[in-house]
């Protein structure tokens, strides 16, 4: 071997110690290589961090039974504490998962391993949106923010049949409550979290798996970040969706439509629980809202607002009465005779406020009211009970009288246009708010 041949082997050799030594290091990032847009992704933002854990597990196996495919892509990030419920490992942190057909929710089938991450904090939502929508590229999104919405207790000692999605907390503007961390999303937070996952962008379907989201305040704060949203105006059973039905229906027709999707969560929510001696779906709601209605319906509102400030003194009677016959959603719950909500459904006032009133100027203002929300809300289920009170799909905060608001413990100061911690799109920015507080000046 004369000294060239030496020096070109020697290089050689050179080399491939080198790549053995790279090797046996630190590994290397490598980047994995896009995915090829699915046509739908479905991001699901679970929380189990509190007394659903079970009922969260349950809803995962439900999606696991369906399962992701080429063209749709089922991913959760599911956060649990182990306190409620032990199965799968019983792992007590942050995880995010590709639901694949069949696959537990084990602690050795998830994607990431987050630690203990706040569901409360919309940091935490913004970076779940923006790795999802990066990660699994789809024509089409909907994000379901999964758990408690709204309550007024913690019904961690409650039996099994009576669990449902409301927990101690905001009461007509927060959602997932994170136990461990002692947190939960108000709908200010959520606007934050999604203007800056989506950058102007817009979701297809955004939906509240959680009681009592179907109230105008919420649609309106959500108009920008999505097309259509799905959510009850009263309780959800803690069981919530049909997962297993819908999924299904859309893995089999990936080219549905937002609307189209909506209207199958819709349809197939009450289905789970018409066999059950448990439950019932009396008084079940859930709603299809278009968003970009939602414009126009609140400046119907505050347009009504104001001509009922300008008439109080003549109308103040017949509001009463019109208010009065409203009834209040999630009322008698957990006892009968309660009524620690404060919102009615909006059509049913309007219509109940139609049949006294003869004020012309008033009379069209509730009318356009009605007329706008028909627009809005695109599709409801409404159980026998709540249908023959009136339910239609959207409420709205609406106290009795002074005395209901000055006790209501759960408004914390959020229809207060002074308020500046988490304050409410709506209050701030529409009339209905100042309507209220002249009523409450007459009617104590």
């Amino acid at each position: 071997m004369n000294s060239s041949q030496w020096s070109s082997r020697a290089r050689l050799l050179l080399l491939v110690a080198a790549s053995l030594l790279a090797c046996a290091g630190a590994p290397r990032a490598v980047k994995a290589p896009p995915e090829p847009p699915a046509d739908w992704t479905v991001l699901v933002f679970m929380n189990g961090d509190n007394n659903l854990e079970p009922q969260a597990l349950s809803d995962f196996i439900e999606m696991n039974s369906v399962g992701s495919s080429e063209k749709l892509k089922v991913v959760v990030q599911f956060d649990r504490n182990g306190r409620y419920d032990s199965r799968y490992d019983g792992w007590k942190d942050t995880r995010r998962f590709l639901v694949r057909r069949n696959i537990d929710p084990n602690a050795n089938a998830e994607l990431q391993v987050l630690g203990e991450a706040n569901m409360g904090d919309p940091k935490v939502l913004e970076d779940f949106v923006r790795w999802g929508m990066r990660t699994y590229p789809a024509r089409h999104y909907a994000l379901i923010i999964w758990d408690h919405g709204q309550g007024y207790r913690d019904l961690t000692v409650a039996p099994r049949a009576e669990v449902s999605r409301s927990v101690s907390g905001a009461a007509f503007r927060s959602v997932s409550h994170d136990e461990t961390n002692r947190d939960q999303l108000y709908n200010s937070e959520v606007q934050q979290a999604l203007r800056n996952a989506l950058q102007g962008r817009k979701l297809d379907l955004l939906g509240f798996d959680a009681c009592l989201m179907a109230m105008v305040e919420t649609a309106y704060a959500m108009r920008e970040f999505a097309d259509v949203m799905v959510a009850s105006e009263d309780l959800e059973p803690g069981d919530g969706w049909a997962y297993h039905l819908w999924l299904k229906q859309l893995r089999n027709h990936p080219d549905s439509s937002a609307e189209q999707l909506a209207r199958s969560i819709v349809d197939t929510y009450p289905l789970d629980y018409r066999p059950s001696p448990n439950e019932s779906t009396d008084r079940l709601t859930l709603s299809v809202v278009r968003l970009e209605a939602l414009e126009p319906l609140a400046s119907a509102v505050s347009d009504l607002a104001d001509t009922l400030v300008r008439t109080l003194d003549s109308e103040v009677r017949l509001i009463q009465q019109a208010r009065q016959a409203s009834p209040v959603l999630a009322r008698d719950h957990p006892n009968p005779g309660d009524q620690r909500f404060h919102h009615v459904d909006l059509t049913k006032f309007v219509q109940e406020y139609l049949g006294r009133t003869q004020d012309p100027n008033v009379r069209r203002a509730l009318e356009r009211v009605r007329s706008l929300n028909q627009q809005a809300v695109l599709q409801s289920f409404v159980g026998p009970v709540r249908a023959d009170e009136g339910a239609s799909g959207l409420a709205i905060y609406f106290p009795a009288g002074r005395r209901a608001y000055a006790t209501d413990v759960y408004e914390e100061h959020g229809y207060q246009k002074d308020n500046t911690r988490y304050p409410v799109a709506f209050v701030q920015e529409q009339k209905w708010a100042d309507f209220l507080h002249a009523y409450f000046t007459r009617v104590p």
